[in-house]
């Protein structure tokens, strides 16, 4: 899908390198690509892959080799979790402006550490941490909706699939930060209280090295009184992708894997939205953060405060369990 503002077409030049080049990684260049007519231009790829070629970027095996390429303004980060916050932190230092996948890592304390390194003005308009749903224009759509339900008295969140199955951490940090996320974003304040019940538990024997999927549920309870329920997981059968926001006046709900109407307000469609990508949301604002045409990313959206509010419940709960 290539769907471009004709607004951003005679936007600066943003040259980019990309730091991982697995299945994410694609989907980065992919994106980068359909948003030429933006001006995000991909210059770099960092990958240790044997006969990676590709017109116009030139391919590098280490990311320390990064500081000598004083045209590069972003760099994006889509490698493991614990590789996350020293690339970022060698980035950083050399003048980048820096997109992190998600989760930033999967360490609390160890991004507390990162965050202490660095001014937090610095923080705030150098780094940007992709939690992608909060680009997803049908949730915008239901942010802009919210008004409808009036006072808000729960949220359902659910967020799966079969897999991925990873021996380096759980299919917690692979799901929760994207429901953890549009809660925070929706309700503005930190919870109370956070429970975490393990759901499903099961060995697979199919892949590499007999990894464990698991299902989980979490419970946080926020001002007010209101309750938050959040399923994810890597054991459903197909994909899951679902939001409720319940209040006095009503539900909404999202649905991302309904073909129609995947957004409906008491069980009535709401209008959809333009088909634009969350990823290619996502690089729109990162890119308006390496121009400095934003002075930071929204600090409740996909800026480092976010990022640490997200590590810290999840590290947290993820000890308790």
């Amino acid at each position: 899908m290539n769907v471009v503002d004709p607004q951003t077409s005679s936007a600066k030049a943003v040259n980019l390198a990309l730091v991982g080049y697995g299945r994410w990684g694609t989907v980065y260049k992919k994106e980068i690509d359909n948003l030429k007519p933006a001006g995000l231009n991909l210059k770099i790829i960092c990958s240790q892959q044997q006969g990676l070629r590709f017109p116009e970027i030139e391919i590098i095996n280490h990311w320390s080799d990064l500081g000598r390429f004083a045209d590069v303004q972003g760099v994006i980060i889509a490698t493991p979790p614990h590789t996350h916050l020293e690339i970022a932190s060698y980035a950083l230092r050399h003048g980048k402006t820096v997109l992190i996948e998600k989760p930033i890592c999967t360490d609390g304390d160890q991004l507390a550490r990162f965050a202490q390194e660095f001014k937090p003005t610095d923080l705030e308009s150098k780094v940007m941490v992709n939690h992608i749903h909060l680009y997803n224009p049908r949730f915008l759509r239901l942010l802009e909706a919210l008004p409808l339900v009036g006072p808000i008295q729960a949220i359902e969140s659910k967020g799966g699939a079969w897999g991925p199955f990873r021996a380096t951490y759980s299919s917690l940090w692979d799901y929760a930060p994207h429901d953890l996320s549009m809660v925070l974003k929706v309700l503005g304040c930190t919870p109370l209280s956070v429970s975490i019940k393990l759901l499903k538990e099961q060995l697979i024997r199919e892949v590499p090295n007999q990894e464990i999927g698991r299902n989980y549920s979490l419970h946080l309870t926020f001002p007010s009184a209101i309750e938050v329920a959040i399923e994810v997981g890597s054991l459903y059968p197909q994909k899951v992708r679902s939001f409720r926001v319940i209040g006095k006046r009503g539900v909404l709900e999202l649905d991302d894997t309904r073909l129609v109407d995947p957004l409906l307000f008491n069980n009535k469609p709401l209008q959809d939205v333009e088909p634009r990508t969350p990823l290619q949301g996502a690089l729109l604002r990162f890119a308006d953060l390496v121009r400095g045409e934003v002075a930071s990313v929204d600090p409740d959206n996909s800026g480092i405060r976010m990022a640490l509010q997200v590590t810290k419940i999840l590290s947290a709960v993820e000890k308790s369990s």
